[in-house]
């Protein structure tokens, strides 16, 4: 993917994502940025075009608003065409022993981590004419890397199903590629946003 084009990354103002968009911007691509904070995705704009983007556009909304996804697809596809790649960098992670005793928080904890970053890319996918290259991205969360290993049993199980869940529906239907640091986990990813 050497010739510019169309990047959408969902949950913008992470910094994990934010690094991801820096690395790609000097290729002249083009950002939509989406995120709740409308400050901190205007600084990640302004950072991306000084650093090369052709254009970086925010979009402020709740990306867990599983109502708003098709339209929000829609005008993406409208006001910025086609996109090429998308990444996939918000969620969150509450208090395993709280989910587990509180049933409608469960729940909403499956919303933000798999349902609606599955239905995110499901409406890509149906919007993507069938020759035209689309690559998910999906930055994962280390508590979907520790579910099945021994040596932390049943860790974080609802964030790390939602990411397990992630994982296998994207390869099915993506370019998929799933970025998993290795060492040392910076704190500084875990923000809510």
């Amino acid at each position: 993917m050497s010739d510019p084009h169309t990047i959408v990354v969902l949950g913008a103002a992470s910094a994990i994502a934010q690094a991801y968009a820096r690395r790609r911007a000097a290729a002249g691509n083009k950002f939509v940025l989406l995120g709740r904070r409308e400050d901190r995705l205007a600084a990640v704009a302004a950072d991306l075009i000084a650093r090369g983007a052709a254009s970086a556009e925010p979009v402020v909304m709740d990306l867990s608003a599983i109502d708003e996804i098709e339209r929000t697809v829609e005008m993406i596809h409208g006001r910025f065409g086609p996109p090429r790649e998308i990444v996939v960098a918000y969620g969150t992670l509450g208090e395993q022993a709280a989910l587990e005793r509180d049933f409608a928080a469960a729940r909403r904890a499956l919303d933000v981590n798999f349902t609606s970053a599955a239905l995110w890319l499901l409406a890509f996918l149906k919007r993507r004419d069938a020759t035209s290259p689309l690559t998910a991205i999906v930055i994962g969360s280390v508590a979907g890397i520790l579910i099945g290993d021994h040596s932390h049993p049943v860790i974080l199980f609802i964030k790390g199903s939602c990411e397990s869940a992630n994982r296998r529906y994207q390869l099915c239907r993506f370019d998929f590629q799933l970025l998993v640091g290795e060492g040392r986990i910076n704190r500084g990813f875990r923000r809510r946003d």
